[in-house]
């Protein structure tokens, strides 16, 4: 889990690029995860762009239909993007 390290949105965006074909996850979300919290944990746009990355990836988070992201620091760029990544995944609770 690489969230909260305090990353520009540039290292962020670089470090999603080296892992875009891989199965790999970088908030930490299990391959069987259903459910996953993140309300409160000080997340900001960098943050919000390695949580898009991994809600995006099938071989990632195929199992997350719950995610709850409320009162972070996301700004409105970020929580777009984690709204783009869910958006066709059916039935998933999104709290945002």
């Amino acid at each position: 889990n690489v969230l909260q390290n305090k990353w520009d949105v540039a290292a962020a965006k670089s470090l999603v690029d080296v892992v875009n074909e891989k199965s790999i996850s970088l908030c930490g979300i299990q391959p069987d995860q259903t459910k996953a919290d993140f309300a409160g944990w000080g997340l900001k746009p960098p943050d919000a762009i390695l949580l898009a990355s991994d809600l995006s990836k099938a071989d990632v988070s195929a199992s997350l239909t719950s995610l709850d992201i409320r009162l972070n620091r996301l700004g409105d760029k970020g929580k777009a993007l984690i709204q783009d990544a869910v958006k066709n995944k059916e039935g998933f609770d999104l709290k945002i």
